[in-house]
């Protein structure tokens, strides 16, 4: 069983669903630990007060925060558990909005709603509306130690949470302003486009760096030579954009491509129960 990261109510109205939080998404990356060059063992990493000259253990370590020079606030366990925060335990559904509405910079990460017993019937009923409208609900959640402003969305058979970031943490661009390009480039970087649009299949795509460092990683503790692939590099150097782009749109000819048909979109909705699949935020 997945592990809870938070545990309350969701409300909508006079509704109280009774759920608990669990993470949808895991990194499949490949661990490094930190090595000496010399034997190969691995470094520990110790706590150590310059104060006090010691290495601290780990009981002893209180988070503070520095509010002057050299001054700091500590705030244990009880100070967040007296925070008067309702977001602690109730995540509240301040209204509705359409999925479309929500710039895919304000996804943060993604976790799942489950029901307990009690929660079954109000649970389903959260779904199937937010399904048949299409909608999203919005409110605020308190996670260990911050309060996350969040969308409930409807995912395969399952109700989803998408933490959001807040319109403060979101950095302004620094791209200025754009020259407009000649409507023969523009023409044909849209027949480019159009035909590289299809479906969204996530399956077909996979991490080829990761299988890559496998590869390498199991050749050198079998005491084996890697095998130098070749590495394509892109090009820097200035090219005509109207020839890149018609080379392209002949190179896009030459690839066959999957037909769009409307019941692959369909089966696309029915499958994740939305018609709009956020993007993730790098971490």
């Amino acid at each position: 069983m997945a592990h809870s990261v938070w545990t309350g109510i969701v409300s909508f109205g006079l509704v109280s669903i009774p759920v608990r939080m669990t993470v949808a998404t895991r990194s499949q990356n490949i661990s490094f630990h930190m090595l000496h060059d010399k034997c190969h063992h691995r470094i520990e990493e110790k706590k150590w007060c310059p104060n006090c000259e010691v290495e601290v253990e780990y009981k002893h370590v209180v988070k503070g925060m520095e509010y002057e020079k050299g001054d700091y606030v500590v705030v244990d366990k009880n100070d967040f558990e007296s925070l008067p925060l309702p977001t602690k335990s109730v995540l509240a559904v301040d209204s509705f909005v359409d999925m479309a509405e929500i710039d895919p910079i304000y996804f943060e990460s993604s976790y799942f709603l489950e029901p307990d017993t009690k929660g079954a019937t109000p649970y389903a009923l959260l779904y199937n509306v937010l399904k048949k409208k299409n909608l999203v609900a919005i409110g605020k959640v308190a996670i260990r130690t911050r309060e996350r402003l969040c969308a409930i969305r409807c995912y395969q058979n399952a109700l989803m949470v998408e933490t959001l970031w807040f319109p403060e943490e979101i950095m302004e661009s620094e791209v200025g302003s754009h020259k407009a390009p000649e409507k023969q480039q523009m023409l044909i970087a849209e027949k480019l486009v159009d035909m590289l649009t299809e479906p969204f299949e996530p399956q077909k795509y996979h991490n080829e760096y990761k299988e890559a460092l496998e590869q390498l990683i199991e050749a050198k503790a079998g005491g084996k030579k890697p095998s130098a692939g070749a590495t394509k590099r892109s090009s820097a150097k200035v090219v005509d954009l109207l020839k890149a782009l018609k080379d392209s749109v002949e190179k896009a000819e030459k690839k066959p491509r999957p037909k769009k048909t409307k019941a692959a979109s369909r089966a696309r909705i029915k499958k994740t129960g939305s018609t709009t699949r956020p993007r993730k935020k790098a971490s």
